[in-house]
């Protein structure tokens, strides 16, 4: 064999090689087992400003079970002052893994200075409900 040859052989090998391993390492690659999801859960309760203008959106996030063809969220409003205020909304449903994810928005809502405190209440058409609460100040 000339040198020629045995450099090109060579070339073949180490592709080869890398080829190999490196459909091995993505063969091997184990996935994340799918936990289900089997109650319904509200993880979170926030707000955003909107960016020029003096609303607020106020929003909640959670997740149900599979079974769960829709979410209402009562988001209850308790402002400086004492007064109470109250509206309901139809959530988001996104079919994820093992349940589905939900998400609720309440849009151009405008709060007087000072600590509001804010909870959501969501019920799913099953009747299971779940709860999150938060508190937005205004300076």
């Amino acid at each position: 064999m000339n040198k020629k040859n045995l450099n090109i052989l060579l070339a073949v090998g180490v592709v080869a090689v890398v080829i190999l391993s490196g459909g091995f390492y993505f063969l091997s690659q184990k996935q994340e087992p799918v936990v289900p999801i089997n109650k319904l859960v509200c993880k979170e309760a926030y707000f955003n400003y909107v960016v020029g203008k003096p609303e607020i959106i106020v929003s909640a996030k959670g997740e149900d079970t599979a079974e769960s063809s829709s979410i209402n969220c009562e988001f209850s409003y308790t402002d400086p002052n004492g007064t109470p205020s109250a509206t309901t909304i139809q959530a988001d449903l996104k079919d994820v893994p093992g349940g589905k994810n939900w998400g609720c928005f309440d849009k151009d809502k405008i709060f007087t200075k000072g600590s509001t405190q804010f909870k959501v209440m969501v019920t799913d058409n099953r009747g299971e409900t779940a709860s999150c609460q938060s508190t937005i100040y205004l300076p």
